[in-house]
């Protein structure tokens, strides 16, 4: 039975079903939001590379963002995680029995924080699913 069995892609943006997509520039440290509209418990995510290298790596983190005193970490669930030069497809899951709690209503300006470090000379396509429990 596949991970991803008791799992699906809830949409978190209003333009793209359940992911975001953007540029990681090369040779650079690109970061990407998420807004949590939602409550949801997070297991994992599914990323989508295009151009990657050997060396790039990926940080995902739970941020509080106030409008004056700036940005606050709240948590993190990969930290300097390095991505497979050799596969486009990758999964980050957290361990089946401990997905993350995340409920905006306890703090209205959360957002997923995505941080992707490049070492290439080339761009890098980058494409973000997150893999929720249908529970939430």
């Amino acid at each position: 039975m596949s991970k991803l069995d008791n799992k699906k892609f809830r949409d978190m943006t209003a333009s793209y079903k359940g992911a975001i997509s953007d540029v990681a520039y090369a040779q650079s440290e690109t970061s990407f939001y998420f807004p949590i509209t939602s409550k949801m418990y997070l297991s994992g995510t599914q990323l989508l590379l295009k151009n990657h290298n050997l060396g790039d790596s990926v940080t995902f983190q739970i941020v509080f963002v106030h409008p004056t005193e700036g940005e606050q970490l709240v948590n993190e669930f990969s930290l300097n995680w390095f991505v497979d030069p050799d596969r486009c497809g990758q999964e980050i899951l957290i361990p089946e029995n401990y997905p993350a709690e995340i409920d905006p209503n306890a703090a209205p300006d959360l957002k997923i924080k995505i941080i992707y470090k490049s070492t290439g000379v080339n761009d890098v396509l980058f494409y973000v699913n997150l893999i929720t429990d249908i529970q939430a």
